[in-house]
């Protein structure tokens, strides 16, 4: 999704992020509901579970997908309805571990701007996306999804050819910004894109930015 963009409409990261004047022009009750989404809980406890059990699954041609999945619950119960619960934990958690990758891997700094006027595919890989550093057996029980650098550069490489592809063009990767999943936790904060730095910011650097803005309208 991140290499993807609509003409003239930023790209930031892999959630819905406010923009510093959009959260400035909304109302209390409005800037409330999206400091509580952003926190981490509902980032990557409840948002995942949306996203990957519901949204992704009404889409036109989800029919099939959805009605294998019903089969599936319905020979688990059959079985034994313990396999239900398990079955329950099991993909809200592969739903949150997903989607705490996919935040990492775009929502850092410094991160690059994308947008219909300058968009570049090698700079999108290079600048608005990183490398997820990880141990070798996470990387391949996660298909590779660290390389994800190489993946917005070109999408024809299969997962499997990931590494052999960064380690061959190593020396094109230098700029590509490296995260770990401490850095993913810590960079959670990161809720606002600040138009005028090119940078994402913590509610508390958006507040004091727009206190010393009032400051300088008065």
């Amino acid at each position: 999704p991140g290499s993807k963009v609509d003409k003239n409409q930023e790209q930031h990261g892999e959630v819905p992020t406010w923009k510093v004047e959009e959260y400035a022009k909304a109302s209390p009750l409005v800037r409330w509901i999206y400091r509580l989404y952003r926190q981490p809980i509902i980032l990557f406890g409840v948002l995942p579970q949306y996203v990957f059990s519901l949204s992704y699954r009404w889409v036109p041609d989800g029919l099939l997908c959805n009605m294998l999945i019903v089969l599936r619950c319905v020979i688990l119960y059959w079985l034994d309805p313990t396999l239900l619960w398990v079955e329950f934990f099991a993909t809200a958690l592969s739903n949150s571990a997903g989607f705490y990758l996919f935040y990492g891997q775009h929502t850092f700094n410094p991160f690059m701007e994308q947008t219909h006027a300058n968009y570049s595919i090698v700079k999108a890989g290079i600048y608005s996306s990183s490398y997820f550093v990880m141990h070798p057996v996470l990387h391949w029980f996660s298909a590779n999804i660290g390389y994800h650098h190489i993946h917005h550069v070109t999408v024809r490489v299969p997962s499997y050819d990931l590494v052999k592809a960064h380690l061959a063009t190593e020396d094109l990767w230098e700029d590509v910004t490296r995260v770990n999943f401490a850095d993913v936790w810590k960079n959670a904060e990161l809720a606002l894109w600040d138009s005028d730095t090119g940078k994402y910011v913590t509610f508390a650097e958006a507040h004091k930015k727009l206190a010393v803005e009032g400051c300088k309208a008065e």
